[in-house]
């Protein structure tokens, strides 16, 4: 995130394998440094931040209202206009 956005810890695309799972909790920007790598490396599964804090919302959302919230209407609304 912001000023850090062009920064990661990990450079080298050699460290991932394709078949792995990489999450990034960063959600700005939505294509993070990180994602750049592992995207390079050919990594399939690669996630950012989003997800998770959406999960999150909804799990303080069940715990204050004892309802659910609509995740597949919130997860349509976040990921409908990427990047």
């Amino acid at each position: 995130m912001k000023p850090l956005e062009n920064e990661t810890l990990v450079n080298d695309p050699q460290v991932f394998r394709p078949e792995m799972i990489v999450f990034d909790t960063v959600y700005a920007p939505r294509t993070t440094k990180l994602m750049q790598v592992v995207q390079a490396a050919g990594v399939h599964h690669i996630f950012n931040g989003l997800e998770m804090m959406l999960e999150q919302g909804a799990a303080c959302f069940k715990l204050w209202t004892k309802q659910e919230m609509p995740v597949d209407y919130l997860r349509q609304l976040l990921f409908s206009d990427k990047d």
